[in-house]
């Protein structure tokens, strides 16, 4: 993918294997696996394709990293109710997906729309890049608790099941085709 123009003054792009991940803050501990994920991982990751992780960073000539998405390949196994209507799909168990496998923003940007913002790149990034060439029918997250209804804003669903409405990290997903 393309370096893409400024968005609000933020530069979205790739990660890049010089980029300055250090400083990058979450302040709550409970979000410290996303800090390890940005400093120990993603470039490596992103390198050899298991996950592609997208940053802002301050402007187009910054290495500093304010907030970041990734994405990763997926699939999920519904049940009759939930699958997709108008078509046959009987014979079909599971549904090819991306998974956003991670979504941060640094704690001195929060509350500025840098996560609007990643989640409408995240969803530009599957509807022109991956769903003309690949077939991919949900957006999938596993979501903190307290991150629900920023999901929900996007069209994310809770997927009904018992396990799931319990779960540390409940599964919501989001049908590609609601997006027009």
């Amino acid at each position: 993918m393309q370096e893409s123009p400024l968005i609000n003054d933020y530069c979205f792009r790739e990660i890049k294997s010089n980029d300055k991940v250090g400083s990058f803050s979450l302040g709550d501990k409970t979000y410290q696996p996303l800090k390890t994920f940005l400093k120990d991982y993603a470039k490596d990751f992103h390198t050899n394709n298991i996950t592609k992780t997208y940053v802002l960073a301050e402007n187009k000539q910054s290495t500093k990293i304010v907030a970041y998405i990734s994405l990763v390949c997926s699939e999920i196994t519904l049940n009759t109710e939930q699958k997709p209507k108008k078509i046959n799909l009987e014979r079909y168990e599971t549904f090819p997906a991306v998974k956003l496998a991670r979504l941060a923003v640094d704690a001195r940007y929060r509350k500025s729309g840098l996560g609007r913002l990643l989640m409408q790149a995240g969803i530009a990034i599957i509807q022109e890049n991956i769903m003309p060439w690949v077939g991919c029918r949900y957006f999938l997250v596993d979501s903190k608790p307290n991150s629900l209804r920023f999901y929900e804003k996007y069209g994310f669903i809770l997927l009904d099941h018992k396990e799931n409405e319990t779960s540390e990290n409940p599964l919501l997903l989001l049908d590609m085709h609601t997006i027009r």
